[in-house]
């Protein structure tokens, strides 16, 4: 039962990354979304609560989107100080079966895409630079709007991928 879901997943997602002819894949209108739903800091994707961190002062929350793939975790990181929110899509290759691989190797492909013709449209700026963690170092872009408000970050390494947009607070 378990590999059937699994092939399901797989060809399901085969499809999506395949969806791309005539019409914009279903992927990146989810992302599309995404961005828009960061206008309204995201209120309208928050789940239930699932962990606190009182000393950081974040709260962590499910996403309406969650996904139940082992190597795609979507969250939403709730900072308390400024009442922002950030929503985290991360993919993590080091631990997908090869198939899984090739099938998220051509969804992020997607995402990188997009942020090349985010920037080209004019409506948003882009820069390219490393950051390193002290464990790790991941290649990031960053997306900010014509009014220099930070959009987004796509970090990525040789072992993980990770979406961070950015929800604009309200009292700002």
């Amino acid at each position: 039962m378990k590999k059937m879901k699994k092939l399901t997943l797989l060809f399901l997602v085969f499809v999506l990354c395949m969806y791309t002819a005539h019409a914009q894949s279903p992927i990146i209108q989810e992302f599309r979304e995404l961005i828009k739903s960061g206008q309204t800091n995201f209120t309208g994707e928050m789940g239930e609560k699932t962990q606190e961190n009182p000393e950081n002062k974040i709260v962590f929350y499910k996403t309406k989107r969650q996904r139940d793939i082992a190597v795609i975790q979507s969250f939403i990181i709730h900072q308390t100080t400024d009442n922002s929110n950030i929503y985290v899509i991360k993919y993590s290759l080091k631990d997908a079966e090869p198939e899984m691989l090739k099938l998220l190797t051509m969804l992020v492909q997607q995402y990188v895409e997009e942020l090349n013709l985010m920037v080209k449209s004019g409506d948003y700026t882009g820069r390219n630079y490393k950051r390193d963690n002290g464990t790790e170092v991941f290649n990031v872009t960053e997306i900010n709007d014509k009014a220099g408000n930070h959009i987004l970050d796509f970090e990525s390494n040789g072992d993980t991928k990770n979406i961070f947009l950015f929800g604009l607070n309200a009292k700002k």
